[in-house]
């Protein structure tokens, strides 16, 4: 901010024209809002989001760097990252508040396989963030509204294109979500994002976009093919800079297997603390995090959300 002196509006507009593809452009000329990928070479890439406020443009800017992060670089912890990289069906879900780093775990995961695995990865994403170049994997990335016109039909049309791994940018809708399950169902791997701020309600967050009707059909197809539910949040770490803080739900232990077919937020929650799950509640995480003197105690705290385990 005190790079350069404060933009007028019209200099804004006069930005965002030029910088937006000509149908995005458009786009926010009708609707007054667009998000577009903005890439300038030895830089980086940015997701730019356009948008009115008090009748003035504004333009905000999320950078993403042309290497993909690795692991390590995102402080993720190394076993966990590993065994979801190596699974070979089921659905993976990323979720936690916007800007909380669930893009970079996604990009950091698909990298791990592009390197390691001799796959058909397919992304479907609005607007692409991380470009990803084949490696040991073929990698194919779809930009929603340009190459497929919505996540549903991309879903739907990727399967006949033949992907072990699927990366469904946003679960936003139920035609999305319901064709994200079947994908996972059939024997593919599927890595998702969706906004939700703990693991253990991502199961009713997901059925909330439902008919009662459908809800119980959505819960057994999740009890089945839900592998992973990764929560992150972006802490203060000790000495300056941010870690992730994570809630990890593994299906894998019967009374969490039973919480999903149930919508059972709360035998979810029990079952994650179960010495035989691999899960982690974000008070343990957080705890672990302070023994090892990566965050403080007061940081601890504030992020746990039953402060009573501290």
């Amino acid at each position: 901010s005190d790079l350069m002196p404060r933009l007028s509006g019209a200099q804004i507009l006069n930005l965002v024209k030029q910088l937006a593809p000509d149908e995005d452009w458009k786009n926010f000329e009708r609707d007054h809002q667009n998000s577009f990928s903005f890439h300038q070479k030895g830089i980086g890439y940015a997701r730019a989001s356009a948008f009115l406020k008090a009748g003035q443009p504004h333009l905000t800017f999320r950078f993403l760097p042309e290497v993909i992060p690795s692991f390590e670089e995102l402080n993720m912890p190394q076993d966990i990252m590993l065994a979801l990289a190596k699974l070979h069906t089921g659905l993976i879900c990323i979720v936690g508040v916007t800007g909380s780093g669930k893009s970079s775990s996604c990009a950091a995961i698909l990298d791990w396989i592009n390197t390691n695995r001799k796959v058909h990865i397919l992304t479907l994403e609005d607007p692409v963030e991380f470009h990803h170049y084949s490696k040991k994997s073929t990698i194919s990335q779809r930009n929603v509204g340009t190459d497929v016109p919505n996540f549903n039909i991309g879903v739907e049309g990727a399967l006949r294109q033949d992907p072990d791994v699927i990366q469904v940018g946003e679960m936003r809708d139920a035609g999305t979500i319901r064709a994200a399950i079947s994908a996972a169902a059939t024997g593919h791997l599927v890595l998702t994002t969706l906004h939700a701020s703990d693991a253990a309600s991502v199961v009713d967050r997901i059925c909330s976009f439902f008919e009662p009707v459908e809800r119980d059909l959505i819960r057994n197809q999740l009890r089945e093919c839900m592998k992973c539910v990764i929560c992150q949040l972006l802490i203060q770490k000790k000495g300056g800079g941010r870690v992730p803080a994570l809630e990890v739900m593994f299906n894998d232990v019967k009374q969490i297997t039973d919480g999903i077919s149930e919508g059972s937020t709360n035998a979810i929650r029990l079952g994650m603390q179960q010495n035989l799950s691999e899960s982690k509640l974000f008070e343990m995480y957080l705890y672990d995090q302070f023994k090892a003197d990566i965050i403080s105690l007061e940081t601890a705290q504030q992020y746990a959300p039953q402060i009573s385990m501290f």
